[in-house]
């Protein structure tokens, strides 16, 4: 399966909002989106990780533990994501 970095860090993914590329760590993406050997494709995985934080493509300009979120009383279902990417299947409204 694959993870968040082919989503952020792929040159052309939709969500590199960074414009990050590296012919390396597409290649080896390419490669892990196909492996079936669950062992090598998180050594594939490994690698692409290490990669990217030695590039350092963006650094978070802060860290805490907790996130808060100021939801309207007439939307239901909205639930953040760890990667703050807003998932909206579930949203609905009511009259409230």
């Amino acid at each position: 399966p694959e993870n968040f970095l082919d989503i952020l860090f792929y040159s052309d993914s939709s969500n590199n909002h960074t414009n990050y590329n590296n012919p390396l760590v597409d290649s080896l993406l390419e490669q892990a989106r196909v492996e079936t050997d669950e062992t090598k494709r998180f050594t594939i995985y490994n690698e692409v990780e290490q990669t990217i934080l030695d590039d350092a493509p963006w650094i978070p300009l802060w860290y805490s533990g907790e996130r808060y979120l100021l939801i309207k009383p007439d939307v239901h279902d909205y639930y953040q994501t760890p990667l703050i990417i807003p998932k909206l299947r579930h949203v609905y409204l009511t009259d409230e």
